[in-house]
């Protein structure tokens, strides 16, 4: 489903909104601009770059594709990154668990289960395909987190994860409330990549339901 954040007449209002937040380094969006964005939105910070805005452009079923004004893209499932494009010199092709993504099952599921499971990730332009990863998960507990300029009371699930192949082992972190909607997450899915952080500014509508 292409949204109306793709349209000429939104990208023309998506610049006007951009041009009017964009003068500090980080991104800070205030809580009257929140309320006139009419697309879903998040904060995204790859590593030590300044904070910038994406907006929801498409919808593919479980798929959310994330676009920049710079045209950079990220798509997320479940909050799981799964693919990127433009985002840096190695963007994320494809990623893929092999039983299904321990984010979907929801948070009673995380606490209830010792998640350890095995996906594969591909990215460009190194031609890299079909790399083999672990992820282990672990509910650290509530805590409070800023969403949109106000606290909200999220649990912490760490994942554990790693690419041996690449020498590769971080700990991820996703922030869930009650129904398991991820609000925030830190994620590096290659030594190439850094940190990407991405925070629920506005979310999609359709995932609170």
């Amino acid at each position: 489903m292409l949204l109306a954040g793709c349209t000429s007449t939104s990208n023309m209002a998506l610049k006007t909104f951009h041009d009017s937040i964009f003068s500090a380094p980080d991104v800070v969006v205030t809580d009257q601009q929140i309320a006139k964005l009419p697309y879903a939105a998040n904060y995204m910070k790859m590593g030590e770059l300044p904070q910038a805005l994406v907006i929801l452009a498409k919808v593919e079923g479980e798929d959310r594709l994330w676009a920049s004004q710079g045209d950079e893209i990220l798509v997320t499932r479940f909050g799981h990154i799964v693919r990127t494009d433009i985002l840096s010199d190695t963007n994320i092709e494809e990623v893929r668990f092999v039983k299904g993504d321990p984010l979907e099952k929801g948070l009673a599921s995380l606490k209830q289960h010792n998640y350890q499971v095995n996906g594969l990730i591909s990215s460009m332009p190194d031609y890299q395909f079909d790399l083999p990863f672990s992820a282990h998960y672990q509910v650290k507990g509530s805590m409070p987190v800023v969403i949109a300029n106000k606290i909200q009371n999220l649990t912490q699930v760490d994942e554990h994860y790693s690419v041996p192949e690449l020498d590769f082992y971080t700990v991820n972190h996703y922030w869930l409330n009650d129904r398991g909607v991820v609000f925030k997450s830190q994620q590096q899915l290659l030594p190439t990549l850094p940190m990407i952080t991405i925070t629920t500014l506005k979310p999609y509508i359709q995932d609170l339901q």
